[in-house]
This record gives C-alpha cells, structure tokens and sequence, in this order.
C-alpha cells in the first residue's frame, strides 16, 4: 500500500509477513553518503512472483539525474541484494547510474 505519492515517485514501506508469528519490519540496503545503512521504504517497487525478484528505482530529484535503482532475490525467506546502483550527485541528464554493489 502506497505511503507516500509525489510528483516523481510514490514510497511503499514494506512489512513481511512470516507464515507462523509476528510480522516484522525489514530493512533493505540503502547507499547514502558513501556508506551503507538500512531503510524499510521501497520507491515504485516491482516484484515478479515468478523469479522471486524485487526492484525498485528512487530518484532524489524529478529530473531522475541522481538516486538509485535496487534489485533483490527472494531467498529462504529473505530478500538478498543482488544489485545497487546509484549516482549520489545529481547531473542534468537521467542515465544509467553506476554499480556499488553486485553479487557474483
């Protein structure tokens, strides 16, 4: 369910739910300032229940010149990052963001 709409992009915070127990909250991997953290919101999310894969793409301006794109792998219960793209300074053109982490 959709959190928060703007003009570019709307954030969805995302909560699994286990099969027996409570639910909790997960994190999924965010690159910020040169560093790795957690954060528990997806921007325009995409999941293929088919592949297990979910993606999302967050821009931190409307022309879409900075941000980042995520994809993971659904794995024994867990999402597992599998790529991360992101261009922190924001150029004028949109592109394809560099890679700053990527499974082998």
């Amino acid at each position: 369910m959709p959190c928060n709409a703007g003009a570019y992009q709307t954030s969805f915070e995302a909560i699994y739910q286990p099969e027996e127990g409570e639910p909790r909250k997960l994190l999924f991997a965010l690159w910020r300032n040169g560093s790795w953290t957690g954060t528990e919101w997806l921007f325009d999310p995409e999941f293929d229940l088919d592949t297990g894969v979910l993606t999302d793409r967050y821009k931190d301006r409307g022309a879409g010149g900075c941000g980042g794109e995520r994809t993971w792998q659904w794995e024994q219960g867990d999402f597992r990052l599998s790529e991360y793209r992101a261009q922190e300074t924001c150029g004028d053109e949109a592109g394809e963001f560099p890679v700053v982490f990527e499974t082998e």
